[in-house]
């Protein structure tokens, strides 16, 4: 836990010396480094003994001593180069998770965060999409796959287990979501579009299509 803290003091002080600028790949750049935004040393300190209470949740957690106890040899890691995706209807669509173990005819998916519970349907449809990509990476029905969210700030577990229906909702989701994006193109088999559809933004430290406070 102290390492952790320690490489946390290490990531802060490497973004204020703005060394992502040089190699963004291997060095930290936070937001408020970024943008210029003042600091609240209360505030700072808040976010630390949460980093520190999520780690001392994760080491001592029951699910992790079960998982020290499985061959690491058949973990189902996510390479860092490579981001899990399917194809569904054409289009490749792209999924994240943390780790993955398979059982005897069974796989097991796990999902740590340290943020907010997502909202409902949000959450079900990323679950979804996951139940989706493994159950054509492995050829296995859709009940034997079983999704675990843990929350480290609260230290809790939701198992997850979806039917067909659950899968129809989600790919019905995916299926409006691609029609909506494809309607702003102007060429969707091209993949193009026009400067005039997308308005541009009147206040200069802000984007109108993202939460950058900077133009992309």
């Amino acid at each position: 836990k102290e390492d952790a803290v320690t490489l946390i003091a290490v990531d802060f002080k490497e973004s204020e010396n703005k060394l992502n600028e040089q190699n963004a790949k291997n060095y930290l750049g936070l937001r408020e480094h970024e943008y210029g935004l003042l600091i609240d040393e209360d505030d700072l300190m808040e976010r630390l003994n949460l980093a520190k209470n999520c780690i001392k949740n994760f080491y001592e957690s029951k699910l992790f001593q079960e998982i020290k106890k499985t061959n690491p040899q058949t973990w189902l890691l996510r390479e860092k180069s490579h981001f899990p995706h399917f194809y569904f209807e054409g289009t490749k669509v792209y999924c994240m998770y943390d780790l993955a173990i398979p059982g005897q005819g069974s796989l097991t998916v796990y999902d740590w965060t340290i943020g907010k519970e997502l909202e409902e349907e949000e959450e079900v449809d990323r679950k979804n999409m996951l139940v989706e990509y493994f159950s054509k990476k492995r050829r296995l029905n859709y009940d034997e796959i079983h999704i675990k969210k843990i929350y480290l700030k609260n230290n809790l577990i939701e198992t997850t287990t979806l039917t067909l229906e659950d899968i129809n909702k989600t790919e019905n989701y995916i299926r409006k979501s691609i029609s909506e994006i494809k309607d702003l193109l102007d060429d969707p088999k091209a993949n193009t579009a026009t400067e005039e559809k997308f308005e541009r933004t009147t206040v200069e430290s802000n984007c109108n299509f993202c939460n950058y406070k900077k133009h992309c």
